[in-house]
């Protein structure tokens, strides 16, 4: 099966295989600096899980209703951090970062079945406690 991304250049990127996805989210967090500041697998036609690479680990938001994947529920108040998106600082709490690993097998499992996969616990990024302005 052909997967599509949108690079940070906002280029469509098809995708022949999933380890083509594990090489992708292996570019270094200066990748992420420069174009868009992120890329995105899509799940459909109005669905997509928008990522970026930071130092600490891998951001990953489904648009368009801004859900974060969580391994655990949420708890607690966490480090907020700041990344641009399309020229704009997008804050995110730190406790939504994963590993490499943990980032390849989230969007892994939701490009494989075509949603958002039901093992993580998604929650609405503004639900999270962080410093954001809403």
């Amino acid at each position: 099966m052909t997967y599509r991304l949108i690079d940070h250049n906002g280029n469509d990127v098809s995708l022949p295989d999933l380890e083509t996805l594990r090489t992708f989210l292996s570019q270094p967090p200066a990748y992420w600096r420069s174009g868009s500041g992120d890329s995105a697998v899509l799940l459909s036609d109005s669905e997509r899980l928008l990522f970026f690479k930071l130092t600490g680990g891998i951001f990953i938001l489904q648009h368009p209703d801004y859900l974060v994947p969580l391994l655990a529920p949420p708890s607690g108040r966490s480090v907020t951090l700041s990344h641009a998106v399309g020229g704009e600082a997008l804050l995110f709490p730190e406790s939504a970062l994963h590993s490499e690993q943990q980032a390849f097998e989230i969007l892994a499992a939701c490009l494989r079945s075509g949603t958002l996969a039901p093992r993580y616990h998604w929650t609405d990024l503004y639900d999270l406690d962080f410093d954001h302005p809403f």
